[in-house]
């Protein structure tokens, strides 16, 4: 018979022992109490009996009442699993031997007398959650501590793969020059190492190796065109040897980003402004802005050509007072009247050449150096 788990309670029926022929009887997991029914032990085919997980002696028993021991003793000697685990017995707790069978009786001291099945209380289960909750978020706490402190420890570089800094053949600075030295000699191009900007963009110092002081030139990023026509400039830039020129050791072009050639506004030849096409005719444009600046001593977008509206440049001014016949008010003061009119003219009218908005109509760069060794006076 097995009547376990059915949160039967009070004293076990005694009528039950009249069962002469049970062979097994399971009363765990109930909430009996009182005595310890042992006369159940006594039935003649009785061979387990299951007291486990109840309340058996939950209070002390009487002075009259009989020790489980003597009880017990010569009732079992058919019985050969007797379990009375689990229940408050208080000072019953020990070992004993009855008609030759060892029987282990476990008490729980402090047992949760409301939950009745001998399991974890309301109380040790939350105080077991707590714990581990607590246990859980340290670990994650100190998890994440740890991978914060590796990233800032962690030099933040971009990948170097693939990406090779192209230097001229007869270049040699001593030491080597590749990308992932120049993002390390500028700190990834920090501004602490930035020495100057412009146009073009930024300047970086960096120090390629002991001693080796270079200077690197960020370009700014623009648009996709331009790649060829800024490679063969470069290449023609690193042969060029002067001793007022900074000699240039390599470049790198970043891949679907190009370096495109920027320029400050006033000098960018109007073709390149539209279309972002490089040529070596927006570099006489250039040039020609430069010219009129020296003779004029204005700038490109100079503030005094403010009240004529935007889009005013000293290249506007210069055909203006051209077209009216006022070309001494364009020179700096002065300069009229200790240098031949004649060729301040010629300059002048060069200047404008080189500035002409169409590309076509513009002289090469060789032709304009031709022309300003034509104006040098005879002593130079």
């Amino acid at each position: 018979m097995d009547l376990s788990r059915n949160f039967l309670r009070g004293q076990v029926p005694s009528y039950l022992s009249e069962l002469k022929n049970m062979e097994f009887l399971s009363l765990s997991g109930n909430n009996f109490s009182g005595d310890v029914p042992i006369d159940l032990a006594a039935l003649q085919n009785q061979t387990a009996l299951l007291l486990d997980n109840n309340k058996f002696y939950e209070e002390t028993p009487a002075a009259t009442s009989p020790p489980v021991s003597s009880v017990l003793d010569g009732n079992i000697s058919l019985v050969t699993e007797v379990t009375i685990d689990v229940n408050p017995f208080a000072e019953h707790a020990e070992l004993f031997t009855v008609s030759g069978t060892m029987i282990s009786k476990r008490v729980l001291e402090e047992e949760n007398s409301s939950s009745g099945s001998g399991g974890l209380g309301t109380t040790e289960i939350a105080a077991i959650a707590s714990a581990s909750a607590v246990i859980v978020i340290l670990l994650v706490a100190i998890t994440l501590c740890i991978c914060l402190r590796k990233c800032k420890l962690r030099p933040s570089s971009p990948s170097f793969s693939r990406r090779e800094v192209k230097v001229f053949d007869n270049v040699d600075i001593g030491a080597p020059l590749t990308y992932e030295t120049v993002v390390r000699a500028t700190g990834n191009f920090t501004a602490s190492n930035c020495i100057g900007t412009g146009g073009f963009g930024a300047t970086y110092r960096a120090e390629i190796a002991p001693g080796v002081l270079v200077a690197i030139k960020r370009l700014a990023i623009g648009k996709q065109h331009g790649d060829k026509e800024f490679q063969a400039e470069v290449k023609i830039l690193g042969q060029c040897r002067h001793p007022n020129l900074v000699t240039l050791l390599g470049y790198h072009l970043k891949t679907h980003a190009t370096t495109d050639v920027a320029g400050t506004f006033g000098y960018v030849a109007p073709e390149y402004a539209m279309t972002c096409r490089v040529s070596d005719k927006a570099d006489v444009y250039s040039f020609g802005v430069v010219l009129l600046e020296l003779i004029s001593d204005k700038k490109a977008l100079d503030p005094s050509f403010s009240p004529y509206g935007n889009g005013f440049n000293i290249v506007t001014w210069a055909v203006k007072l051209i077209q009216r016949g006022r070309v001494r008010e364009f020179f700096i003061e002065g300069l009229w009247e200790k240098a031949p009119h004649d060729d301040l003219i010629q300059f002048l009218n060069l200047a404008v050449q080189c500035t002409a908005e169409s590309v076509s109509s513009r002289p090469t760069m060789k032709n304009v150096v031709r022309c300003l060794r034509e104006l040098r006076p005879p002593s130079y």
